[in-house]
Order: C-alpha cells, then structure tokens, then sequence
C-alpha cells in the first residue's frame, strides 16, 4: 500500500516529476500540426474575382465563430485560410461547403515563419526564410539560466520539452535547414517567444522526424490514490483533441512508479493510474479500442532511484503516440 504523504514507502506521493508524451513517427514539427494547420480549399476557375470569394469566406467564417482566421486569395483559383487552431480546423470543410465559388476542399499542414503566406506572396521585408538557411540557426530567445533537466530517451537525437508554455529543443540535427525547419513550426504555433533553441548540428544524424516531445509538467497523484487530479486536465484534453483530430492514432500510456517499498504493489498502482488517463479520453468520446494501457511498476526508471528528488521524478506517466499523421 502507498503511505500517506510524506512517508516514505511504496511510490511515495510528494513532488512531481516529469510527465512524458513521447510522440513516435513525428518530430516537432509534426506535433505543431495538431495545433496550427492552414486549410486551402480549391476555388472554381469559373467563380469570378477571387477576392469576391475571399469575402464570402471570410463572412461564412466569422458567422460559424471562426473570426481570427485570415483568409487570402492565392494562384490557380486557391484561397488560404490560416490561424486556425486544431479544433477550428476540423470544421473548415463544412464552414466553407456552402460558399459560392468554393469548389473542392483540401486541407494541408503547413508549417515554418512563412506558413500564412499564399503561394504567390512573398516574406516580409524584414523576414528571412531560415527554413532555408544553411550556415545559421533561425534566432530564438536567449534560453533561461535555469532549463528543464531532462534526459534524452536511449537511441533518441533529438527532442522537445514543453514546460511552462515554453518548449526548449534539445539533441542534435544534420543541418540547419532541418534544424530551422522545426524551429519554424514551433515557433508559428508557440510564438517566436516560447521557443528555446538547444540544438546541435552533427551531419551524421538522421534527417528523419524521429523526435520526441517530454511534457515536463509534474503528474502527480495523491497518496493510495489513482483518481486524476485535477491539475492533469490540460493535458489530458490535449490528448482527447490529438486523438479526435487524427483519427488513425492509437496511443499506449504507460504507468510507472518509483523504486520504493513492494513491487508487487507498484506494478499494480501503475496500471491503476494509467488506467485512469485512458478513462478520462474515453469519458471525453476517444474510441477505448485506440488506447492502451500499460503499468511497468518501477521496472524503467527515467532516472536512478537514488534521492528523493529523483524518486519523484520516476513517478510519471508517458504518453506515446503512433500513425499520427495518417490519412492526412
């Protein structure tokens, strides 16, 4: 049984550590998808002036609620609709259906600093494409003294930690271009604020969007206890609108527990508290059939069990995430 908080004893309860949402397949650029997508719907070459159909959008948007979307005419009968959240985005295709002029609806993800911009315009004045730059890093913030102490997962390059509404971007990447390609992404999503760039170039590791993303945000359940708190909600309804989103995802959450007192005990606490994550996706309408749930106990600690400090930190959730971007 766990002890009461403050007592040591099996998977004590005090402190929190790091959550981890480990996004496979993808890297940051790709987890930006889920939260900024541009929509581009297929204009009928016979409909007119665009701009007469950029009106009409715009006026069907702001009646559907969708007001801070901008919408811009570009080539080949296309008009772009940018600004738009996750959520908003889903109902794009059936805002615009109705549209005089709107002919065939395609959605893509776009991103990067120049992501708004329409195929026929160009960057602003004092903007530089650095998604293309090769000899430099696009400028972010100067990172704080104090930046969240997570490990790289084994046989991961690189990696996002999110925490405070700031995303630090950690590892090594094969060039600067890939490297700006995903620091653009963050930054058109975060703004250019909340984004830390920690990144190193070394030319011999992979191009591929293999990244992970560590939510570092402490998950912490009250003692003998695997209700979910309260302060798990946020994230727990980022996943509810990931997996509504992209709707070929299936996610596994994974339990854990630190070291102390019996493993017997722990494994089952682990699974219990996995076991409440996924209840709260399902109550929220996600498909149970997608999710998995597993409990590993204090069999894979993200750090040695050695202080206290680090006992908490082992006392985690991870979230993974696999066919994130099918069908898009």
């Amino acid at each position: 049984m766990e002890p009461e908080a403050g007592v040591s004893g099996s998977d004590g309860a005090g402190g929190g550590g790091p959550s981890r949402w480990t996004v496979l397949g993808i890297g940051v650029a790709a987890l930006v998808v889920l939260i900024g997508v541009t929509i581009v719907t297929v204009g009928n070459d016979n409909s007119g002036d665009g701009g007469e159909v950029v009106t009409r959008a715009e006026a069907a948007l702001d009646k559907a609620g969708i007001a801070d979307a901008k919408v811009q005419a570009g080539k080949n009968g296309t008009i772009t609709v940018s600004g738009v959240d996750a959520d908003d985005s889903g109902r794009i295709p059936d805002v615009l259906a109705g549209v005089d002029g709107v002919d065939d609806i395609e959605v893509k993800a776009v991103t990067g600093e120049s992501a708004s911009n329409t195929p026929d315009s160009k960057p602003a004045d004092d903007s530089k494409d650095a998604a293309s730059s090769t000899d430099e890093f696009v400028s972010t913030p100067k990172p704080p003294k104090s930046t969240p102490k997570v490990p790289l997962p084994e046989g991961v390059e690189r990696m996002g930690v999110y925490q405070g509404g700031k995303l630090f971007l950690v590892g090594k990447v094969p060039s600067y271009a890939d490297g700006n390609r995903r620091i653009n992404a963050a930054k058109e999503i975060l703004g250019p604020d909340n984004v830390f760039n920690l990144y190193e170039v070394e030319k011999s590791s992979s191009p591929s969007d293999d990244g992970v993303i560590i939510v570092a945000e402490p998950f912490v359940f009250p003692a003998e206890s695997a209700e979910l708190p309260e302060s798990f909600f946020s994230l727990a309804d980022l996943g509810v609108a990931i997996m509504s989103r992209f709707d070929q995802t299936q996610m596994t959450i994974t339990g854990h527990t630190d070291s102390s007192g019996d493993a017997a005990a722990n494994q089952k606490l682990s699974e219990e508290r996995a076991e409440a994550f996924k209840t709260y996706l399902v109550d929220k309408g996600v498909d149970a059939s997608r999710v998995t749930v597993v409990g590993k106990g204090s069999s894979d600690p993200a750090f040695p069990n050695d202080t206290a400090a680090n006992r908490a930190k082992n006392r985690r959730i991870e979230v993974s995430l696999k066919g994130l971007l099918l069908g898009e």
